[in-house]
């Protein structure tokens, strides 16, 4: 089976183009800019009327959204069990992690981005920034008690790897010490470079 990743550079998309990376099959990577309206295209539209990436096509040309479900779909299919548990508990935690980035702090993100594009008051977009900030906060306390570097401690799991690409949306927030070992081992995997490079993104926070 081949796959298709319509992905924008940098965007929550480029976690499901690391999961691909990660389990080896093989795929097409389409550069999909928001910035630039690719997301509107009527051939865009046709496969996600949402507008949004990622859209993942298989070999038949049809489309999975929902970055979430692509990753566990991926591994879940070709994934040894070490990005994902295979069940019980420990895929319960894995998942609940993956909805915390997934749902929790992207839609932090999108609220903040959406006060600025709006030009809202200071107060409210400061207020979107504090909820943000007080997400990273959750997450290196979590990384204190985890026993390290990851969420789940010394197994990197997906959730880690897309808090490392949501991480590289802003340098105006602080990230803990926990939280940014955490972004340096993310970044050091031979699947998140390999996506990074083909996306031409620059990783922003020193880790």
């Amino acid at each position: 089976m081949s796959y298709t990743l319509y992905s924008s550079p940098g965007a929550c998309s480029m976690a499901v183009h690391i999961t691909l990376q990660e389990v080896g099959v093989p795929f097409t990577y389409v550069p999909t800019h928001i910035g630039k309206g690719d997301t509107r295209t009527p051939a865009f539209l046709k496969m996600n009327p949402n507008g949004q990436v990622p859209v993942l096509t298989n070999g038949a040309g049809q489309p999975m959204l929902e970055g979430a479900a692509q990753m566990i779909y991926l591994l879940d299919t070709y994934g040894d069990g070490s990005l994902l548990p295979k069940s019980g508990w420990a895929r319960a935690q894995a998942l609940q992690d993956l909805m915390f980035g997934n749902a929790t702090l992207h839609g932090a993100y999108s609220k903040w981005f959406w006060c600025m594009k709006q030009n809202a008051p200071a107060e409210i977009t400061m207020h979107a920034a504090n909820a943000i900030q007080n997400l990273w906060g959750q997450i290196e306390a979590r990384l204190e008690t985890s026993g390290g570097p990851y969420l789940q401690g010394k197994d990197c799991h997906i959730a880690d790897l897309l808090l490392s690409v949501i991480a590289n949306w802003s340098d105006q927030f602080t990230y803990g010490p926990h939280t940014l070992a955490l972004l340096k081992h993310t970044r050091a995997r031979p699947a998140f470079e390999k996506a990074r490079a083909a996306e031409d993104v620059a990783y922003k926070i020193a880790a």
